[in-house]
């Protein structure tokens, strides 16, 4: 069960902060790489990152360890009341964060969810230390904990049920991050042989990188990519990623010591830390570059003449040529000049991403709800695949957009009484504001993208109505004869 706080006054303590781009990589990485130090820390670790490209993770300072988020180059400050120890790990599109606060990093630590502005608490079921690592945008949590036998297991909640999630036979591990699909990563076994693991659809894969005898899984994505850490448990270590059946060790060369890959999201972007050359932890983000624009190739030029030639007499005028044939019909121009704030794509999910919070936080969690949560979450994916096509085809950028082949309805029925379905009503608002803003902003069909976005939307849009619809049924039931009157505790 988590156990909500009512004492928030310590959260997000905001102070501006930004961050410090340290280094190109050499021009065989496929990234870019820019350091993160929280103002006036002496450690700064990156833990996680959402599609929107907010990062999560903790600092010291001499007040004592503190989770931070960092949104759009502004650092603010995560505080569980009533403790000097709490660090963020994991955050989805929603924007919930989760971690751990306690009196120190190593023991009675509890895990936490901060949702909406409000933290909640919460412990494995008789364990004395908890932590929560990864959340994905259907709220579920994975993380580990400290059992009665003296060793650490991996767990996931959902639906506020726990369930330890540990490979087989191992005896010990760890959960560190879960998709979407409810795919988990983690560590099998500990100490210096310890192994990754990947779970999903009820089987364990094991994750090795080559002549690595540890290998540890911190994070994944929706595209399967995952990272981690390599080498051992204890520095020196490096960090890894896992694309495509193929391991590449991420190779920060500015960084000699130590570095580690704790997160990533559906861009490929991946955050986590390092030591530098000056003994100092510092947080770290990677993001691909998709686009390498190089300097101009001389050999690809005709030139035509070294130097301009002396320009020979004019030749009379001939006699005029037949009329040719008409040309074929040039492209149709703009019908408008768009102004400087139309929609973008970028708009159009965060509007999602408003969507599937104000279901997350809905008192209505039926199976219809959670399956509008599902699909909102395939929509988010598949416009971010969107954004991605149109920055690789930045001639198709400005083309129109295509229109819709499904019509939506975004209309909730009728209120039973004044304050029900009101959490519903507002998801249906901002999938309606995606939709229309989807439908402006401009790049053509997105490499297919577009359509199966719209479907995604249309299908979450016909949840949220049909579970408005069996909730208001129940609540309206006639009282049994005799009885009382028969009112469904879904508000």
């Amino acid at each position: 069960m988590l156990k909500k706080t009512a004492a928030v006054g310590c959260l997000l303590a905001g102070f501006i902060g930004f961050l410090s781009y340290r280094l190109t990589v050499r021009a065989a990485d496929a990234y870019t790489v820019s350091t993160i130090d929280v103002p006036a820390s002496s450690f700064t670790a990156a833990n996680g990152i959402d599609r929107l490209g907010r990062i999560v993770g903790y600092y010291v300072d001499g007040g004592g360890t503190h989770g931070f988020l960092l949104n759009n180059g502004a650092f603010s400050t995560i505080d569980f009341p009533g403790t000097n120890w709490t660090a963020a790990y994991g955050v989805n599109a929603s924007g919930q964060i989760v971690g751990a606060y306690g009196p120190d990093g190593f023991n009675g630590r509890h895990g936490f969810l901060l949702s909406g502005g409000s933290f909640s608490s919460f412990d494995f079921p008789g364990s004395t230390d908890t932590v929560a690592r990864g959340v994905n945008n259907l709220g579920q949590i994975v993380g580990d904990y400290l059992a009665l036998d003296g060793s650490r297991h991996g767990f996931l909640l959902s639906g506020g049920n726990y369930t330890t999630v540990e490979f087989p036979g191992s005896g010990a591990g760890a959960a560190g991050g879960i998709n979407d699909s409810g795919q988990i990563a983690g560590l099998r076994g500990s100490g210096p042989n310890g192994k990754g693991f990947l779970f999903g659809a009820g089987f364990y894969s094991q994750i090795q990188f080559p002549d690595s005898n540890y290998t540890e899984a911190q994070g994944l994505n929706n595209v399967g990519d995952i990272v981690g850490q390599i080498d051992g448990p204890q520095a020196p270590f490096r960090g890894f990623r896992l694309s495509g059946g193929n391991y590449t060790v991420i190779d920060l060369s500015d960084f000699p010591f130590s570095w580690d890959a704790r997160g990533i999201n559906d861009l490929g972007q991946m955050v986590g830390a390092f030591t530098g050359k000056d003994g100092k932890t510092h947080g770290y983000q990677a993001t691909p570059m998709a686009l390498r624009i190089g300097p101009p190739d001389p050999a690809a030029i005709t030139r035509l003449s070294s130097a301009p030639g002396v320009p020979g007499p004019v030749g009379p005028q001939g006699p005029a040529g037949p009329q040719g044939p008409p040309g074929p019909a040039g492209p149709q121009g703009p019908s408008t000049t768009r102004p400087p704030n139309w929609p973008t794509l970028n708009d159009a999910r965060g509007s999602l991403s408003g969507a599937s919070g104000a279901l997350q936080r809905a008192a209505n969690q039926s199976d219809y709800v959670k399956k509008a949560i599902s699909d909102i979450s395939l929509a988010i994916g598949d416009i971010t695949a969107g954004i991605i096509f149109n920055n690789a085809h930045p001639g198709d950028a400005g083309s129109s957009p295509i229109p819709s082949a499904v019509q939506p309805d975004f209309n909730p029925p009728a209120r039973p009484a004044p304050n029900r379905n009101a959490g519903l009503e507002v998801a249906l608002k901002n999938l309606k504001i995606a939709f229309d803003t989807l439908a402006q902003a401009p790049g053509g069909d997105l490499g297919g993208f577009r359509a199966r976005t719209n479907a995604d939307i249309a299908a979450a849009a016909n949840d949220i109505i049909t579970g408005i619809n069996a909730a208001n049924a129940s609540y309206l039931k006639p009282r049994e004869p005799g009885g009382s009157p028969s009112v469904s505790v879904i508000p």
